[in-house]
């Protein structure tokens, strides 16, 4: 994952827009967000740090990019897999957007997103509904991806 977000970096250097987006499994330990890859098989919490990419990681890669907007997407806050250490939080921590960025949470922090029943989960599926309206400002893609979310989670 290093790598890669090490490449992505190098590769939006080159101006216009960045954007990153990440689905899957998100954990928040001692008030740090990780993104969890596939193959991560952790024992200890300390494995975290070594087996987890934190996603202040790929905000500094973009950070650096100096681009004038950078789009950050994480759909990676489900339900904790690594239930029985006592300093991971349900959910994601809240984080600040560099300057330039624009941040997008699936749920509030300290909140779990739904699953959802298709392919992807309910955030991902309601932000491809709209992802490809045209005319809409960024603002109004991720408020219609809010209410879409809010009105399939709170029938």
């Amino acid at each position: 994952m290093r790598k890669a977000v090490r490449l992505f970096g190098n590769k939006i250097k080159k101006g216009g827009v960045g954007l990153f987006f990440n689905a899957g499994h998100g954990v928040q330990i001692d008030v740090h967000n990780y993104m969890v890859p596939l193959d991560t098989n952790i024992q200890e919490k300390y494995d975290a740090e070594d087996q987890c990419l934190k996603v202040s990681y790929v905000l500094s890669a973009m950070e650096e990019a100096n681009n004038d907007l950078n789009i950050i997407i994480l759909d990676a806050c489900r339900d904790n897999p690594f239930r029985s250490y006592r300093s991971i939080s349900k959910g994601l921590a809240l984080m600040d957007a560099p300057k330039g960025s624009y941040l997008a949470f699936a749920t509030k922090p300290g909140s779990l997103a739904a699953d959802g029943t298709g392919r992807n989960g309910l955030y991902t599926s309601k932000l491809l509904n709209h992802i490809r309206t045209p005319g809409l400002s960024l603002f109004e893609l991720f408020m219609n991806v809010r209410n879409d979310v809010l009105k399939a989670s709170n029938p």
